[in-house]
């Protein structure tokens, strides 16, 4: 019956002592779990930042796109007025600037960079 007795107590020992280390797994998996919440916190509220700040960029970008449009126009107009006008002392150094591309997408011409000239290429004579 002793032995019995020291079997239990061993037995309960052993369980005492998987039940602790299993409570302080527990307790380490809290831990990254409540890191890991508050990462995603922070990244939802620097995600919600950026996207108000590309959505301001987008409109100003947009604004400006308009802006230049209506500039060609106006210089477009200028440079016809000028020239039916018949007056000669105005000078016409400004041209208008040209805007190509889908409508939400404008490109300036005079922004890009200008590309090198190709040297022209004579053609091979055909061997025999």
């Amino acid at each position: 019956m002793a032995e019995s007795i020291t079997d239990v107590a061993t037995a309960s020992n052993k369980q005492l002592l998987a039940v602790d280390d299993a409570s302080k797994s527990m307790d380490v998996l809290m831990e990254k779990i409540g890191g890991m919440a508050h990462n995603a916190r922070r990244a939802a509220v620097e995600t919600k930042q950026a996207t108000e700040k590309a959505q301001n960029g987008n409109a100003v970008v947009t604004r400006t796109v308009k802006d230049m449009a209506r500039l060609s126009e106006v210089v477009g107009e200028s440079a016809r007025v000028a020239t039916t006008s018949g007056n000669v002392r105005i000078p016409l150094a400004v041209s208008p600037i040209r805007f190509r591309g889908l409508r939400s997408r404008l490109t300036c011409w005079h922004s890009m960079r200008q590309l090198r000239q190709l040297a022209l290429v004579t053609p091979a004579v055909a061997l025999p």
